[in-house]
Parts: structure tokens; sequence; C-alpha cells
């Protein structure tokens, strides 16, 4: 059996085409999906029912970006306008892309777009005086109606 190894951390963000370069630590994106795809029942004699659950393909992602950057002010004027005009807001379009390689030079990507997103809620703050760097982050949490995950 062979070892597989996998390289990763060149990882890019894009909300609106525009390349989100002020990203802060640890868990700088994350996404995620909060619903499940299908529901079953299990019925009389061992029947199944399965259910295609559509909420399944929500996504829910969350960028954080140094407090006060561009960025941040970039993605803040987003949340503002969503805010004073919620009905005539744009939606937002995210691509993610992950690069991976395989340590023999081989370079391959996971793309996930995201389409149909808004600010899901506002962005926390906090001071601290014991040196708590989450001070100086800006999380921004989004949700989207659409996702499409590609391997290449």
């Amino acid at each position: 059996m062979a070892n597989k190894q996998v390289l990763t951390g060149d990882d890019t963000l894009k909300i609106n085409g525009d390349i989100i370069e002020d990203l802060a630590d640890g868990e700088s994106v994350v996404i995620s999906f909060p619903n499940e795809l299908f529901t079953m029942e299990k019925g009389k004699n061992g029947n199944a029912i399965y259910a295609k659950n559509e909420s399944g393909s929500i996504t829910d992602m969350t960028a954080r970006v140094l407090l006060g950057s561009n960025n941040d002010k970039t993605l803040n004027s987003l949340l503002l306008s969503q805010k004073q005009d919620f009905i005539g807001s744009s939606f937002i379009d995210v691509e993610f892309i992950k690069r991976l390689g395989d340590g023999a030079g081989n370079v391959s990507s996971v793309n996930y777009f995201l389409e149909g997103g808004m600010f899901k809620k506002e962005v926390d703050t906090k001071s601290s005086a014991s040196g708590d760097v989450e001070q100086a982050v800006a999380v921004y949490t989004l949700q989207f109606a659409r996702v499409k995950r590609i391997l290449s």
C-alpha cells in the first residue's frame, strides 16, 4: 500500500471577483453546510422513505479579515449596503480555490463556487487588555443559496 501526501496552504478567496488578501490568523476561511441533503424515515416491514432536503445546499462561509484593512472596509461597505436597502441589494458571489500538491511537483485544486450570498449576521468586536489578538479580527458570516465544488 502506497503512502499518500498532500501539500496545501496557498488558498485564494475571491469575493465578487476581488481577491481577499487581508486574511487573519487561524481558520481564516471556513465553508460549511449546516443542513442534511436528505431525510429518511423507516416504516413498516423495513420500508424506507427518502426525501430530498433542498436546504441541504445552503452554504455558510466565515471569513476572518484584519480589522480596519482594505478588505474589511470593502466587506463592511457591502454589509452596510445590504442593511440600508435589503430589497435593492446585490447578491455576493465567492470563489474559494484550495491548491494541492502531491510532493512530486503535481498540482491540483478544489474550487468552491458560492452564489446567491448575503451577510447572515453583524460583525462582532471586542477589546482586550490581556493581549487577545482576536480584537484585531473582523469575522464576516455569509450564507449562500447555491454551491458547486469542482476538483481539477
